[in-house]
């Protein structure tokens, strides 16, 4: 059930955000707003970006499958946080930011599991 909308979003976000960083790091100037809304177009594509490995992350052992909490991606991702993170100057947030995005993504994944698997299962069995 994949929306094309959303890679089409993701691309965008991927372009902002490189055109951006290339600006602030040419010296252009940013008022804190933003900033703001730069490190925010930030953190989104890092989400995007990380989606599969945080849900990975936050699923592993589940079903029995033994999984390790090993965070495989931390370089990749190290990597990109600094990378943006020096157009802009360090924020004392991000670090929270981005367990706040691994929480969601783990909270989605169960809601969508449990609660939109049921209601499949139950839409399904009333056309029975």
């Amino acid at each position: 059930m994949f929306d094309p909308n959303l890679g089409r979003l993701r691309q965008r976000v991927e372009e902002l955000a490189a055109h951006l960083r290339t600006r602030l790091a040419a010296g252009a100037a940013a008022t804190p707003e933003e900033l703001a809304d730069y490190r925010g177009a930030v953190l989104y594509l890092l989400f995007l970006r990380y989606e599969d490995d945080w849900l990975a992350l936050s699923t592993a052992g589940e079903n029995g499958r033994g999984g390790s909490k090993s965070v495989g991606c931390y370089e990749r991702f190290a990597a990109d946080v600094a990378h943006f993170s020096r157009a802009a100057g360090p924020d004392t947030r991000d670090g929270a930011s981005v367990r706040l995005g691994l929480s969601g993504r783990r909270a989605f994944h169960h809601i969508f599991r449990k609660v939109f698997g049921c209601v499949s299962s139950l839409r399904l069995s009333a056309h029975w």
